[in-house]
């Protein structure tokens, strides 16, 4: 059987990159924003758990790549976009809902402010307003998404 060398590939695609470049974004843009690695995950649209094992290892041992999807993800995070977060409205009703489930499972506003760094206000105005900040929003979906219930004495 004849190969068309027009349809053969020159080179493979790329299956991994190295993390450390991606961790070391992840963790300025952590200590210059102050917004929790969760949060950052969430907007950067990777899974919480990989950020957790990039920032703090697998089981002892420091991650050493990931896929060029989720590098380049991370790589599109912009700090001043992070920092915008809290100035940055939304819609507040699945927020609303997704925080009431949450209260439900005994995770009140204190402990997502203790646990998240940002201040417990915040959670009391959903229930009346019909926007919020995008930080707001992803506070509580990144809360929501934890198992067991996010808790003050866990922060990695």
């Amino acid at each position: 059987m004849a190969v068309d060398e027009n349809q053969v590939p020159t080179t493979l695609p790329v299956r991994w990159v190295r993390a450390a470049p991606f961790r070391a974004h992840l963790w300025s843009i952590v200590g210059l924003t102050g917004v929790h690695w969760r949060v950052i995950a969430l907007r950067a649209g990777v899974s919480p758990s990989l950020v957790r094992h990039l920032l703090f290892g697998d089981h002892g041992r420091s991650v050493r790549r990931i896929s060029p999807s989720n590098a380049a993800r991370i790589g599109k995070l912009d700090i001043h976009d992070i920092a915008r977060l809290d100035r940055r409205p939304v819609g507040a009703t699945p927020t609303a809902r997704r925080f009431e489930r949450l209260c439900q499972r005994g995770v009140g506003a204190a402990e997502l402010a203790a646990v998240y760094q940002v201040d417990g206000e915040r959670f009391g105005q959903l229930a009346t307003s019909p926007q919020c900040s995008e930080l707001t929003e992803l506070v509580v979906l990144a809360a929501s998404l934890e198992e067991p219930a996010p808790t003050a004495g866990i922060v990695a």
